[in-house]
């Protein structure tokens, strides 16, 4: 099909593959994100240098995670209402300080 001719996509930027993490690359990713959902670049730079990532990929791990997070966070609070626990609801809402 003339979609797929590669000479129809001169302008197209080649994606870069996907990113496969180690174990350890994760695990310390979540551990830094349980700590501070946003990095400054003095920190992002040095956890890319420490778990041998470019800045660009910390900060799209990093992206992605927050939405993730706001996600399930979203989620928790439309089961809680859904529950008619308001009052968890409030509480939610007032401790948590990324609003």
């Amino acid at each position: 099909s003339p979609s797929n001719d590669p000479s129809s996509h001169k302008s197209k930027k080649i994606r870069k593959a996907r990113t496969a993490f180690t174990d350890h690359q994760l695990n310390t990713l979540e551990q830094s994100f349980e700590r501070q959902k946003y990095l400054s670049v003095q920190d992002r730079m040095e956890l890319a240098a420490k778990l041998n990532l470019s800045d660009t990929q910390v900060k799209t791990w990093y992206q992605n995670r927050r939405t993730k997070w706001k996600r399930q966070t979203a989620v928790g609070l439309e089961l809680l209402a859904e529950a008619g626990n308001y009052a968890a609801v409030q509480r939610m809402l007032q401790t948590n300080p990324y609003w």
